[in-house]
């Protein structure tokens, strides 16, 4: 009996490509060279129409199957995202990548139901990644037996945005930014506190993005927080527009609440801009990757007032290209593809072993 091989993985992707784990999941996948069965539909998928999607594919026996995961995307509810990879495992190998891991800041009974449905995800899966030192120990909290890899998300390096692009612009009053979905907790309403704190009331805000699904109701409780402040919720911006608006900022800001590996924040860094952020165990993680990149602070509003103070600060132009190098999307990719094939040669190890004691107990 030959030795067990492990092809590439498919990699199976949820969502809009303007969300940003689908994004994060195709840029991978396409970096990595690797096949990919994209189902970008408006409802959570149903795992017949999944299974149908991947009959269409004429995977090789033992191809594994990798999908980035967050709750959402894949169902209505926690438990039927969980269902939807169990069944999905039931029939070919699957690996995972997790994202915004459960914590107690999402409350007892909603921390419960995702705790739940996360732990029965990992005990599906041959392989489990997640983005952060941070994610791991929220697994562990979880899934204690289940083996983890960390695989850093990436660090988009996109020079044209860089601080040339910012000299150009033309700003009539400056203002304090925060990127992606607005949502609760995000840190909209604590900056606009923050501003009115400071006595800024020149100081406007930008939010660069749009109401996350079923939050549309906080674009009128911004606005009535804002009172008179400039505020601007720009909606989906394609990547061009999102590189300029990002280098017209004058403060950038990461504050969320919910503390988690976070795109936004790589893409601030990317773009040259070095964000106000709150000091948690993850931006320290990205301050240790990146010396430089992040302004870390416990005290959101000495830091924005500083920043407004010397808008030079808000830039990591010092940053060496060999950190980018590092942080970016082809080490990850490069990782991730690592980790899978690693997982899926031991897994297929296993079937190999399970076969030829199978065939020795026939032969008695």
């Amino acid at each position: 009996m030959t030795a067990p091989t492990a092809p590439a993985a498919l990699h199976l992707v949820f969502g809009p490509p303007e969300h940003g784990v689908t994004r994060h999941a195709l840029e991978l996948a396409a970096a990595a060279g690797e096949p990919i069965c994209h189902l970008d539909r408006p409802a959570p998928p149903t795992l017949g129409a999944v299974l149908q999607a991947l009959s269409q594919e004429a995977l090789p026996s033992g191809t594994p199957v990798h999908l980035h995961v967050t709750d959402r995307l894949l169902g209505a509810t926690p438990a039927d995202a969980a269902a939807l990879v169990e069944g999905l495992a039931a029939v070919h190998p699957i690996s995972v990548t997790l994202h915004d891991l459960p914590q107690p800041s999402d409350g007892p009974e909603r921390f419960a139901r995702r705790a739940a449905a996360y732990h029965r995800i990992a005990v599906a899966a041959i392989s489990v990644q997640v983005s952060s030192r941070h994610e791991r120990a929220l697994l562990a909290a979880i899934a204690p037996a289940v083996r983890t890899v960390v695989v850093p998300l990436p660090v988009p390096g996109r020079p044209a945005a860089r601080r040339s692009a910012a000299a150009a612009a033309v700003r009539t009053a400056p203002t304090v930014g925060i990127l992606g979905y607005l949502y609760p907790g995000k840190g909209h309403a604590e900056v606009l506190a923050v501003l009115d704190q400071l006595g800024r009331d020149e100081v406007g805000l930008v939010a660069l993005g749009g109401p996350s699904a079923g939050h549309d109701w906080l674009v009128d409780d911004l606005r009535h927080r804002a009172g008179g402040r400039a505020l601007e919720i720009t909606g989906y911006l394609d990547d061009e527009e999102l590189d300029r608006r990002i280098s017209a900022v004058t403060v950038p800001v990461v504050a969320p609440s919910h503390v988690s590996a976070s795109g936004s924040l790589h893409r601030w860094i990317g773009c040259g801009r070095r964000p106000v952020t709150l000091d948690n165990p993850y931006t320290r993680e990205v301050a240790e990757l990146l010396p430089g990149s992040l302004v870390l602070t416990d005290d959101l509003s000495s830091a924005i007032a500083a920043a407004l103070l010397r808008p030079a600060t808000t830039w990591c132009d010092a940053l060496r290209p060999s950190g980018f190098e590092r942080a970016g999307c082809a080490a990850a990719a490069a990782a991730q593809s690592s980790a899978i094939r690693s997982a899926a040669l031991r897994s297929a190890t296993l079937r190999s072993a399970a076969l030829r004691s199978a065939a020795l107990r026939a032969l008695r």
